[in-house]
């Protein structure tokens, strides 16, 4: 049987980071928000110790690095994920069918039914399914075939009975 659509993606720093971003605001939005309001209250204390107490540099060092890992998260996830990838699943292609879809790389291929998506993420250039607050699957629209990117996100919503999350 021939798949209604298929992607090629090449795992990569921006893929990885994308992937990171769409677990952030779907199936990890309240650990990020609860992170965040963290990092922010330490930040604030750190700076606050820094310039009216008997602060340090190490304290407004630490500070500014609590703040530049809250703006660069998703790119930070990104690269150590990149770093973590198994040789092999650099490439993948994934065929779309009616009731499942395959993904295949040169290390495994999988076979995954379209209930088990927890959220779907667009970000213009990937579509990203998430699976868990750990695993997620990124799918390059600039490598689609079989339809347009809008048709593709028709059939997605309608098949998990989802609609998909904009990360523009």
């Amino acid at each position: 049987m021939e798949p209604l659509y298929t992607f090629e993606t090449d795992y990569r720093s921006d893929t990885l980071s994308a992937m990171a971003k769409a677990v952030r605001k779907t199936a990890g939005r309240k650990r990020s928000r609860n992170s965040h309001i963290f990092g922010i209250f330490a930040a604030i204390l750190g700076l606050a110790g820094a310039f009216f107490g008997e602060g340090s540099v190490t304290s407004f060092a630490a500070a500014v690095l609590i703040i530049v890992v809250m703006i660069f998260e998703d790119r930070i996830n990104g690269y150590v994920a990149l770093k973590k990838l198994l040789p092999g699943t650099e490439h993948c292609k994934a065929s779309f069918y009616e009731n499942h879809f395959l993904s295949e790389t040169g290390a495994a291929k999988s076979e995954w039914a379209y209930d088990r998506i927890v959220a779907t993420a667009e970000n213009g250039t990937y579509f990203i399914f998430v699976f868990s607050r750990i695993y997620s699957q990124a799918f390059d629209l600039r490598r689609l075939s079989g339809g347009s990117a809008d048709e593709f996100r028709r059939f997605i919503e309608e098949k998990t009975g989802k609609k998909t999350v904009s990360l523009r």
